[in-house]
């Protein structure tokens, strides 16, 4: 038990759209350039003990017409690497679903504390 509760407080959850991923609104392939300073940034997460897993909710979004969620973790690592990042240097995995985390890392995320607070977010951050 312990062993889990290590890894969970050193583990860091980044969304690739929008954080890594200069995303374009598209979930096609991932051709867009990385967000300035990312690919940094993911190195130095690693290089001080984080354990740092790439999300993505690419995988949510699946119908006949879009790749199988295997496929979509696929090509951002092959972004991923065309773009200087390497697993275990700049990441340790690709996941399609939000893992379990100590920190969250997204673009499209609402810190929350109380829900009159969470609800004002919410209403500001959706027009």
């Amino acid at each position: 038990m312990k062993e889990v509760r290590d890894k969970l407080a050193c583990t860091v959850a980044v969304d690739f759209d929008g954080v890594i991923h200069n995303w374009a609104g598209a979930y096609e392939p991932p051709n867009d350039p990385p967000i300035p300073g990312a690919i940094e940034a993911l190195k130095k997460l690693v290089d001080d003990g984080r354990r740092v897993i790439i999300f993505t909710a690419r995988c949510s979004c699946l119908d006949q017409d879009h790749p199988t969620i295997s496929n979509q973790t696929i090509e951002i690592k092959h972004w991923l690497s065309r773009n200087g990042a390497e697993k275990g240097t700049h990441y340790h995995d690709v996941v399609g679903c939000k893992p379990v985390a100590a920190v969250y890392v997204d673009d499209r995320a609402i810190r929350f504390s109380d829900w009159d607070s969470a609800l004002g977010q919410i209403s500001d951050f959706i027009i």
